[in-house]
């Protein structure tokens, strides 16, 4: 079975963000141990050690502490992650309590745990106090600061799960603090989930963010939906039904056949790319006809035609709406028949008829629409996008960007710059005329010469002349930005 072909769709209730226990953790590891040897005594070593560390903890809704990190635990089990992932859950922020170290964890856990809990902490770091961005090539900079620190993708993946958890628990932060967490969750950590495929941490994260800044729009939407519902969830229920009726009695076997509900955030910002196209004049919910759906999970491609063909038989049915994607893939690879029928009274709802291999390589696999959309961008090399879906093959040491690093401005902006980039290169990339003021330069708050080497994540500051100052020549030698060197020799031509 190939490795996205296992897994789950996950949904949260309030028992798992705010209450599992010890208990619900051995029964989520024994439901997945089919397909994964646990080492049960070192994961309830992991959650005591836990538990001992954060005893005297809270978080902000007043629940234990201990309930985020067996919360990201539990998911890492969900997703079928390995050993020393669920461990690392656990652990990821003990260190920051700082009354144990890397070193403790390593003596306890071994190295590998060590090492993915301390990139989780020293993501973090990288991550804080970040300013509200709105552009949109500087917050994708910063996304790539964060994937070009890290070397293991279970840093990541645990990041994202707790980013996950506090946006299933915003509700509990001062108005302030929420639309602060709301906008990194909208803006990094949503596009951050996307990238590594977790299509149902996004939804979750993009939902709760969007409820938070744009409570107007949600409204709309989520009123509309609901009334919607009201209307129509018989008659969805009858449909989904007469449905497994119809498959029943024709023999024809099936995985799945469930309802699902377009996203409050998703649905925003279709309605809002109508009104760009000027498809619609003021924001109108109930514009959006694809408010339900139903998805039919077969067992092989003949099946699905077979089922289409009973829909269609069997219910009125739009033809202008139907659209064979097994015969004709999406560019991105997305594979389903997709048809609409008439529930009455201007009511809809479209079908997917799809294989369990398509779903799952649709929601979760290589193809997934990032991919395409990168593509379609002309991002250039989108290779990376799978180096960082390796994880669903075991493969978690990743290094992506090695060709360039990511600084910070004094403003807290991100910029990109070539590998092995120096100051003078910093100081051509904010502005060529920086260069005739530039007299040194700090980094993380400490003087440097001109020729030192930047790194990742470095907050990087020119110390300016209150007079323009002749760029000297060896200044060449110590960038290594083609850019900047073309700048420099024009800016040594024209004082000569």
């Amino acid at each position: 079975m190939k490795p996205y072909l296992q897994m789950p769709v996950i949904t949260f209730s309030e028992k798992q963000i705010y209450h599992l226990s010890w208990y619900d953790l051995t029964k989520a590891l024994q439901e997945n141990g089919n397909s994964q040897t646990y080492d049960l005594d070192q994961i309830k070593q992991a959650f005591d050690f836990a538990e001992k560390i954060h005893s005297d903890q809270k978080r902000i809704s007043g629940h234990p502490f201990i309930s985020h990190p067996l919360f990201v635990a539990w998911v890492l089990i969900k997703l079928k992650m390995d050993q020393s992932s669920i461990v690392a859950g656990l652990l990821h922020d003990v260190i920051e309590t700082k009354k144990v170290n890397e070193e403790d964890v390593s003596e306890k856990f071994g190295d590998e745990v060590a090492l993915i809990v301390l990139g989780v902490t020293e993501m973090r770091k990288k991550t804080k106090g970040t300013r509200d961005i709105k552009d949109q090539e500087v917050m994708e900079n910063f996304r790539r600061l964060i994937l070009s620190s890290i070397d293991d993708s279970r840093v990541l993946i645990i990041r994202i799960i707790e980013k996950l958890h506090g946006a299933l628990t915003i509700k509990h932060l001062k108005p302030k603090d929420q639309k602060t967490q709301a906008e990194k969750l909208i803006r990094i950590y949503a596009h951050l989930a996307e990238y590594a495929s977790f299509y149902f941490a996004k939804r979750e994260m993009e939902d709760a963010a969007f409820k938070v800044l744009y409570p107007k729009q949600q409204h709309q939407i989520k009123n509309y939906f609901d009334k919607f519902l009201e209307v129509n969830e018989e008659k969805l229920e009858k449909l989904i039904e007469r449905i497994i009726q119809l498959l029943n009695i024709n023999k024809i076997a099936y995985a799945n056949v469930y309802g699902r509900r377009k996203g409050y955030y998703s649905t925003y910002l279709k309605i809002m790319r109508a009104m760009e196209k000027g498809e619609l004049k003021e924001f109108e919910p109930s514009a959006v006809r694809d408010v339900m759906g139903i998805t039919i999970l077969t067992k092989d491609v003949n099946t699905c035609y077979e089922v289409l063909g009973l829909i269609h038989n069997s219910f009125d049915y739009y033809e202008d709406e139907f659209d064979d994607y097994i015969a004709n893939p999406k560019p991105n690879g997305y594979r389903s028949l997709q048809t609409t029928v008439n529930l009455g009274k201007d009511s809809r709802a479209e079908i997917q008829i799809k294989t369990e291999e398509m779903h799952y390589f649709n929601e979760y696999g290589p193809a997934s629409h990032i991919a395409y959309k990168y593509g379609k961008l002309g991002k250039g090399d989108i290779s990376w996008l799978e180096k960082l879906s390796g994880w669903r093959d075991g493969k978690f040491k990743i290094k992506i960007f090695e060709e360039n690093i990511y600084v910070f401005t004094p403003k807290r902006d991100v910029i990109q710059l070539p590998k092995d980039a120096t100051p003078v290169d910093f100081a051509c990339r904010i502005h060529g005329n920086l260069l005739s003021y530039c007299m040194g330069a700090k980094v993380n708050g400490k003087l440097v010469k001109l020729n030192h080497k930047l790194n990742n994540g470095d907050l990087v500051e020119i110390i300016k002349s209150k007079k323009a100052a002749k760029p000297r020549r060896d200044w060449l030698y110590w960038c290594n930005s083609s850019s900047t060197k073309s700048i420099l020799r024009k800016l040594i031509k024209k004082i000569n």
